[in-house]
């Protein structure tokens, strides 16, 4: 009997690692799109396996839309139309081992038909105190005409640059300097 119960409890044990998933196994995930869509453009969409394997094969599906290209690849564009809101592109990674997590997906939701048309308003070259104070009010009067406008600014990772631009561009939205009027009001406190 004793050996009956350590041959069920070794079989029960192998049968417990035979399961468990290999720590071995690579990644897959799905990332896109970056930034607010185009209307009308494709949105792309990249599968990522971590890491690497070689020869392998990917197989897309999309919830609504169309695929515009890429199907078989590592990356493709989809399509979607005006009315579709929601949008799940999933991925399945041909040669991978079996006990390997081989799919992957990525929901988008407010997609571009319902999204206002992005729009580059400014483009700045450093140094910042070439640009001039006008040109930083014509941002601010362009977001101010819109109530539904949303202000997206890309900057170098420079601190100083970020904040130079970051109060120019306060001021010019505000009509004043948060420095200054900080400093302002502590000053009368003393």
């Amino acid at each position: 009997m004793r050996f009956a119960s350590l041959l069920l409890s070794f079989l029960f044990a192998a049968f417990g690692v035979s399961a468990q998933v290999n720590p071995q196994c690579p990644i897959v995930s799905v990332n896109g799109p970056f930034g607010i869509p185009q209307r009308g453009e494709p949105i792309p969409f990249t599968t990522t396996v971590k890491p690497i394997e070689s020869k392998l094969t990917f197989k897309w599906t999309v919830s609504s839309g169309t695929i515009a290209e890429g199907q078989g690849t590592s990356t493709i564009k989809v399509y979607v139309g005006p009315n579709d809101a929601n949008l799940t592109v999933k991925v399945e990674v041909g040669g991978l081992p079996q006990e390997c997590v081989n799919v992957a997906s990525e929901t988008v939701s407010d997609l571009v038909g319902n999204l206002p048309i992005a729009k580059k308003i400014e483009t700045f070259s450093l140094p910042l105190s070439s640009v001039s104070d006008k040109r930083f009010q014509d941002i601010a009067d362009t977001v101010d005409h819109d109530p539904t406008s949303q202000l997206f600014i890309f900057i170098p990772a420079d601190h100083i640059v970020r904040d130079a631009l970051t109060k120019r561009l306060y001021r010019a939205i505000h009509d004043f300097d948060p420095l200054e009027d900080h400093l302002r009001r502590n000053s009368h406190r003393g």
